[in-house]
C-alpha cells in the first residue's frame, strides 16, 4: 500500500466509521489491614464518525463532546449551527463530484460516496490520486474542526492567511486543527504551527499599529 493510499484510507476510516475510544481508570485505597491496594479499569467507549458527529450538530438534540481529562459523552447542545450546515453540504457534494467524475454510481449517503473513493483509489494516475487524498484529508479536517459544542472552535480576529477574510478561521486547539470557512483551507496537525505563526504576526502587527 502506498503512503497517499494509506494517507486516504486514514481519512476515510475517521469520516465514515465509529471509533474505539479505551478509558484507562487507575483506583487505590487502604484496606483494613493496612494494605495498599490498586484496581485498573479499562472502560470501551464507541464514538460516532465525524461524518455522523457533523450530521448530528445539524439538527437539535444531543451531540457527543470530548473534554480534555474526561470520558467522552453526550450533552444537551443549542439549536443547528450554520458552520456545521455548510461543511456538511460542501462535503456531500464535494464528493458525489469525484465519485461521478471518476465514472462510478453515485451512493446513497456520503458515507457511501467516500467509501467508494478508497475502493477506487487503487486505479488512479498519481497527479488524481494526490488530489483526492488532499480533498478527503481537508474533508476530515473540516469535520474534526467544527464538530463538539462543549468544546467549541476558537475564532480569531484575524483574517485567513489564503483569502484574508476576517474573523472566518476555526481553530480546534484540542486536535490541532484548523479550517476557513469562506476559502475551505484547511490545517491539520503537520501544518497547524504555520498557521499559528500568521496569527501570531498579526497580533503583533496589530499591537504595533
Amino acid at each position: 500500500m502506498t503512503d497517499a493510499i494509506a494517507d486516504l484510507l486514514a481519512a476515510a476510516d475517521e469520516l465514515t466509521d465509529p471509533r474505539r475510544h479505551v478509558e484507562v481508570i487507575s483506583a487505590s485505597w487502604w484496606d483494613v489491614n493496612r494494605n495498599r491496594k490498586t484496581k485498573v479499569v479499562r472502560r470501551v467507549t464507541t464514538l460516532p464518525s465525524l461524518l455522523d458527529q457533523l450530521a448530528e450538530a445539524v439538527h437539535p438534540g444531543e451531540t457527543y463532546i470530548e473534554g480534555e481529562g474526561a470520558r467522552p459523552g453526550f450533552a444537551s447542545r443549542p439549536p443547528a449551527r450554520i458552520d456545521a450546515i455548510d461543511r456538511l453540504l460542501a462535503i456531500t457534494a464535494g464528493s458525489a463530484r469525484w465519485v461521478v467524475s471518476l465514472g462510478l454510481s453515485v451512493r446513497a449517503s456520503v458515507h457511501g460516496n467516500v467509501r467508494a473513493l478508497v475502493g477506487a483509489s487503487g486505479t488512479l494516475d498519481s497527479d488524481t490520486l494526490d488530489a483526492l487524498v488532499y480533498e478527503v484529508t481537508t474533508w476530515r479536517t473540516w469535520a474534526a474542526v467544527v464538530t463538539g459544542w462543549e468544546r467549541p472552535p476558537w475564532r480569531p480576529r484575524v483574517p485567513c492567511p489564503i483569502c484574508e477574510t476576517l474573523g472566518s478561521l476555526r481553530i480546534r486547539l484540542d486536535r490541532k486543527t484548523a479550517c476557513c470557512m469562506y476559502c475551505g483551507e484547511a490545517w491539520d496537525e503537520m501544518r497547524i504551527g504555520l498557521l499559528a505563526d500568521h496569527i501570531r504576526a498579526e497580533g503583533e502587527r496589530t499591537e504595533v499599529a
